[in-house]
Formats: structure tokens, C-alpha cells, sequence
């Protein structure tokens, strides 16, 4: 499920999407837990909050357009991100805990998330941009 970015009613610049509620299967391999058409954005980001078991694995994926394949994003390519508490590997978030990522839209239409959790994780995604 792709979620789009809408003008926003009180603003030109600014849109948000979410929050999106997501479950992950405790010890399954990465899947998608979130996908968002970018194509109005300059710069996107996506605050992923974690409950009931840690995050174990995140990767952020990418592509120019629907027919494209999706392309992995590394840290180092990513324009920010972070967590709230003193851990700085967004890829692995803990209970209790906050993460982000901030990118640069350009040449991309499709930013996705995949993430796996060691135990039964509940996220929570929002995403905006402008």
C-alpha cells in the first residue's frame, strides 16, 4: 500500500502522512512496513516509533518510479537520522524508543521501509514533508 502526500488544507508547503500502526512477526526477515509516493516532496521524514519488542533491522529502499526497481539506501547516503535516546544506529531501535530519518527526495518517486524485530515489534510511522 503505497501512501501518497497530499496538499495540505492550511498550508502549500507541508503534508503529512500517519500514523501508520504496523506489527512484525517475531524473528521474520525484513518486510515492508511502510511505502510512500515522494513525487511532490523535496525532502521527506519518517519517524518510526517502537513498541513491545526492539527493532532489530531497518532498511530504507528506494526507486525513480513505479516501474523501476526498488534500490537499497545506506546510512551514509540518507541526509540525516537519528534516535531518542543516546544510540545513534537507526537500524536497530529499542523498546521505549524513537527513530528518524530525513532524506532528500530528488530523483526518487517511492521511498519504503522494511524492518524485522527478534520479538513481536509494533511500530508506529509518520511521515512528512515539503
Amino acid at each position: 500500500m503505497v501512501n501518497d502526500f497530499k496538499k495540505s488544507t492550511y498550508t502549500t508547503v507541508y503534508q503529512d502522512v500517519g500514523p501508520i500502526v504496523v506489527a512484525l512477526v517475531a524473528g521474520a526477515a525484513a518486510v515492508t512496513v511502510a511505502t510512500f509516493n515522494v513525487t511532490p516532496l523535496s525532502r521527506v521524514t519518517i519517524s518510526i516509533a517502537v513498541t513491545i519488542a526492539a527493532l532489530t533491522g531497518l532498511e530504507i529502499w528506494v526507486r525513480g518510479d513505479r516501474a523501476a526497481e526498488w534500490i537499497p539506501l545506506s546510512l551514509s547516503q540518507i541526509e540525516a537520522y537519528g534516535r531518542s535516546d543516546t544510540g545513534s544506529d537507526v537500524t536497530t531501535i529499542p523498546v521505549g524508543v524513537s527513530g528518524f530519518v530525513k532524506l532528500e527526495t530528488l530523483g526518487w518517486s517511492e521511498v519504503q521501509l522494511r524492518a524485522k524485530s527478534a520479538g513481536a515489534a509494533a511500530l508506529s510511522i509518520t511521515a512528512g514533508g515539503k
